[in-house]
Order: structure tokens, then sequence, then C-alpha cells
């Protein structure tokens, strides 16, 4: 959200990342919003996914450092700021899925 803007053409500056989701050219679905998501959460799945005992450093070491051996040495060794832009993100996501279910 914080780079693309949720804007289905977004492409970043230097053209690594492109759409919503921001996924690289690992991702073989990309341009498919659908397949974009389930590939997220199956990767996300193998960083720990639901039980992960801090899922924002498991999301860090998915989009920031996948090649760590853990999500602790992700961020040890990743910018710093990115946990922090991708946790700021978390009212907008809130109220975003609150409008699309009807919750108040």
């Amino acid at each position: 959200m914080q780079e693309s803007g949720l804007r289905p053409r977004a492409v970043s500056p230097n053209g690594l990342w492109e759409s919503i989701f921001q996924q690289d050219a690992s991702y073989p679905g990309r341009g498919n919003p659908n397949t974009a998501i389930a590939d997220f959460f199956n990767r996300l799945e193998h960083r720990g996914g639901p039980s992960s005992p801090d899922i924002w450093k498991s999301i860090f070491w998915l989009q920031q450092r996948p090649g760590e051996p853990s999500a602790e040495a992700a961020v040890a060794h990743g910018r710093q700021a990115y946990l922090t832009e991708i946790q700021s993100q978390l009212p907008k996501a809130t109220a975003m899925y609150r409008d699309i279910a009807g919750i108040f």
C-alpha cells in the first residue's frame, strides 16, 4: 500500500516490482491480483505464517530479505525503516477491511 498507493498500474522507479501488491518477477502471476495474493500468502506460510511469533518480522523477511535464514536475521541486516513503513499502513488497511466487510 505504501509504495503502490493501490494503483493497479503502479511500477517501481527501478522497474523491479509492479501492480498493487508490488511483487517482483519471481511471482509468476503478479499481474493477476488473486494469484498475487495467493502466492504472497503461500510464501508467507513458509516464513512462519500465522504461527509466526512476530508476523511483521516475517513479512519483512519475505519482502525485503528472503535470502536470510530467519526473520530476526532479515530485520537485523535489512533496512530498518521498512518495518515502520509496513506497520504504518495498519490503520488504513484496517479501515479498508472494515469498509469492505461492512464492519463499523
